[in-house]
């Protein structure tokens, strides 16, 4: 099951991603395209590390996935669209994180003006060393 929700925020307070997000508000036929399009056709962040990334909207959609034994874990796959018109995902919780501590500091994209530079990067887990994860800093 695939949810995706509006949840709105102002600079400061506390949006969870994790519950599902978009900051795309119209519902013309054309904006939904674009968000179809941006949630189906996205690149991996991780093949994009390193890379300036202008940041114009975020998707975040809370994905079930059933195990092999039945059980069913959920995670969250973001999807950042950008000023270019590409769009990037990761299920990655360092850019779960790092979303939500942006969106506290700088609000929601809708805030951003023309976007809010990142660069992806990836980073090793300091209690499991076989574990990295992507993270996103914002550009200098």
């Amino acid at each position: 099951m695939v949810e995706l929700a509006v949840i709105t925020n102002t600079q400061g307070s506390t949006t969870s991603l994790s519950k599902g997000y978009t900051s795309i508000t119209s519902s013309d036929m054309a904006t939904k395209k674009r968000v179809y399009a941006a949630v189906t056709a996205a690149e991996s962040l991780k093949d994009h590390l390193g890379v300036k990334i202008t940041v114009v909207d975020v998707l975040a959609q809370v994905i079930e996935e059933v195990k092999p034994d039945g059980t069913v874990e959920e995670y969250t796959r973001i999807t950042l669209l950008a000023a270019d018109g590409k769009a990037y995902s990761a299920s990655s919780t360092g850019v779960l994180n790092s979303l939500e501590t942006a969106f506290k500091i700088f609000g929601e994209p809708s805030q951003w003006g023309e976007g809010l530079t990142f660069v992806a990067r990836e980073v090793q887990s300091p209690n499991n060393k076989s574990w990295r994860f992507v993270t996103l800093d914002i550009a200098e």
